[in-house]
């Protein structure tokens, strides 16, 4: 299926100048950072990565969320798919990245209303 697939120097030289300058919103952000950062060392690609652009949507939504994880001292976190449950998104998780992204898109949309 991803056979005839760009490798990931062809992706992240498109990928790239797109993340430059903005501010990204991930779910789970520190998950991906390492493995994008993981990509770029197998690759030998400079990491110009800048974490301070990259915000954590599951963070996030645990502030929003507010349910107390007393053995984490923190809010507790949520899977992607039980955030959208709870807020009540019809999209579906399908775990492919497109869907994903338009669900963890959604998710920002529902919680920036809500405030």
């Amino acid at each position: 299926m991803v056979a005839p697939a760009p490798g990931w120097p062809e992706v992240w030289a498109g990928l790239q100048p797109r993340l430059a300058g903005r501010a990204v919103a991930v779910y789970n952000a520190e998950f991906d950072l390492r493995l994008l950062r993981q990509s770029l060392a197998r690759h030998a690609l400079p990491d110009v990565l800048e974490p301070s652009t990259f915000f954590c949507l599951m963070l996030l939504y645990a502030q929003f969320r507010a349910e107390w994880d007393a053995s984490r001292r923190s809010y507790r976190w949520h899977s992607l798919e039980t955030a959208r449950r709870q807020a009540g998104l019809p999209y579906p998780n399908a775990h492919r990245a497109r869907d994903d992204a338009f669900l963890a898109r959604a998710l920002l949309q529902h919680m920036a209303s809500s405030a």
